[in-house]
């Protein structure tokens, strides 16, 4: 099953191999990966890839990557998506990378109001999203989104030499409009 949304300035379709000059170029980006992780090898960042290239169910072990891609001139603009975590998989992780030229112009907030209407049709029923201590705008998307802070925890996150915490929020797909 191909997983297709669809929002007002873009479009969101299934990872495939002809994005992998995008994958990998948001993966070597340090301005795109500050707050995700450090620079991993081409083979690292290829099995990511590959294993996200699998077909998707809420049971699936990795990723549903979705490609987003603007409508009106057709930029690859970055990924987005989900995993299914905890028991029965009731619960996901929602995650994005946007290539900097295309940050804060709203495409984060529209993509994730996507991503949440999608997993509500789902058999998920709470999402959470990991921040890393610094990224201060992801945080406030969140929150924008109905999301609030669940957990930190301390020094978790080793990231360009030293231990950030990480910041866990959650959000409780069941009751939200």
């Amino acid at each position: 099953m191909a997983h297709e949304l669809e929002t007002e300035r873009l479009l969101m379709r299934q990872l495939e191999t002809a994005d992998w000059a995008l994958f990998k170029d948001l993966h070597n980006r340090p301005d795109v990966m500050k707050y995700v992780s450090d620079k991993n090898s081409e083979a690292e960042v290829r099995s990511r890839f590959e294993f996200r290239l699998l077909p998707w169910s809420v049971e699936s072990e990795h990723w549903l990557c979705l490609t987003l891609v603007t409508k009106d001139a057709g930029l690859e603009i970055g990924t987005a998506g989900f995993i299914g975590r905890g028991v029965d998989v009731r619960e996901a992780e929602v995650g994005f990378l946007f290539l900097p030229e295309h940050q804060g112009q709203g495409y984060a907030s529209e993509t994730l109001a996507k991503l949440l209407e999608y997993a509500k049709e789902l058999p998920f029923e709470s999402m959470l999203a990991r921040v890393v201590d610094g990224n201060d705008a992801s945080k406030i998307l969140l929150r924008r989104h109905g999301f609030s802070l669940a957990e930190v925890v301390p020094k978790s996150v080793e990231l360009r030499g030293g231990f950030h915490d990480d910041y866990v929020y959650q959000l409780d797909l069941r009751y939200k409009a």
